[in-house]
């Protein structure tokens, strides 16, 4: 068996008089609902899943959890509305801010919790006539899935750069049931975890969680002829990618590493050598320092290094320029969709700011 995985989950059952006559009729009811969170270690055949569950009563207790030591976190639903003054919602929404800080570990909000990301960044949340209780039907990812929905409040307005995968009409409503907040922090309507065990569901879900929690290779590319591999690795317990002679080269899966790995496999210099700073907003500013020449924007061509400040961190990006054609270039880096995009992306000439990246300028390596 693999490493063990070290999953973290938010429970808030704290007993709500419309729903529960009694704080033991909700205790069997977060015990139930706890478990069927616990279902989702399924998907990992191969490791062994080791849970913390942090409680409405821990978080009222100001317990101090660090999400960076978790292969993945997940907050759960309540019966609770995200715009409850409640003392423990506002501690988890402190430790989520500061798990959201810098390299994060995937995030999975399901229902309460996807309503509550919504908000934190900068959404809205809004409550619909009728609730809806039953099985819905909803397509993703080229499938049609169903599981089992109990809400009565929707998100009405989501945050700047959310990626919207699902969508489900109900009262003349459009409500994100499958959304992106952040390639890794993600938003699920739906109670999927209710459905593990029903072959199919369990299967999209087992191939679902796999990717974005152990990572994956989405594919190889073709730069000026240097074949690159194009990885996604959302843990946050860092894997190192190191040079023929065992040093470091950066960390796997960063747009650093790509760019690095590049420039080694297509010129034999190890950049981090020279300049070992992670942060990719700080390379145009340190070009020198890399033997790194500024290219004018319309002169930029195959294997150029773009530099951009911002993003959801605001430490920036780097890609690698594939292709140039009249209206504008095409892309390769890894860290912000975690997609077949990351393999070949449009840029055009007008405007190479996208995704909340702001263009800085663009690279090139000289010996």
């Amino acid at each position: 068996m693999n490493t063990p995985l070290h999953f973290l989950l938010f429970t808030h059952f704290e007993t709500h008089p419309a729903y529960f006559s009694s704080d033991e009729e909700m205790e069997l009811f977060a015990e139930y609902a706890t478990n069927n969170i616990y279902s989702l270690s399924r998907c990992f055949p191969n490791h062994q899943i080791i849970w913390k569950t942090i409680s409405y009563k821990d978080l009222e207790n100001n317990i101090e959890i660090d999400c960076h030591q978790y292969d993945a976190v997940f907050v759960g639903g309540s019966p609770w509305s995200v715009y409850d003054e409640k003392k423990w919602m506002k501690t988890e929404e402190k430790i989520l801010c500061e798990g959201w800080k810098h390299s994060t570990p995937p995030f999975f909000g399901i229902c309460f919790g996807h309503q509550l990301f919504a908000k934190m960044l900068g959404g809205e949340i809004s409550c619909m006539q009728n609730p809806i209780k039953k099985n819905i039907t909803y397509a993703f990812e080229n499938h049609f899935l169903t599981s089992w929905c109990n809400h009565k409040e929707y998100v009405s307005k989501l945050p700047n750069h959310t990626q919207v995968y699902s969508v489900v009409e109900q009262e003349n409503l459009s409500i994100p049931y499958i959304v992106r907040y952040h390639p890794n922090i993600w938003g699920l309507q739906a109670h999927v975890e209710k459905n593990i065990g029903d072959d199919f569901s369990e299967s999209f879900w087992k191939s679902f969680f796999q990717k974005n929690i152990l990572g994956a290779s989405l594919g190889i590319v073709d730069v000026d002829g240097i074949s690159l591999e194009v990885l996604f690795c959302p843990s946050p317990k860092f894997t190192y990618t190191l040079d023929n002679n065992g040093k470091y080269l950066a960390i796997k899966g960063q747009c650093v590493e790509l760019v690095r790995r590049f420039i080694y496999e297509r010129f034999d210099v190890n950049l981090a050598e020279f300049f070992v700073d992670g942060h990719a907003t700080h390379w145009y500013e340190n070009a020198e320092i890399m033997h790194l020449k500024r290219i004018e924007k319309n002169d930029v061509s195959i294997g150029d290094i773009l530099c951009f400040s911002g993003g959801f961190y605001a430490v920036g990006h780097l890609a690698i320029v594939q292709k140039v054609v009249a209206e504008g270039i095409f892309i390769v880096q890894q860290n912000v969709f975690h997609d077949e995009r990351d393999l070949h992306f449009f840029l055009p000439f007008l405007d190479f700011n996208f995704n909340g990246f702001v263009y800085q300028g663009a690279l090139r390596y000289y010996i």
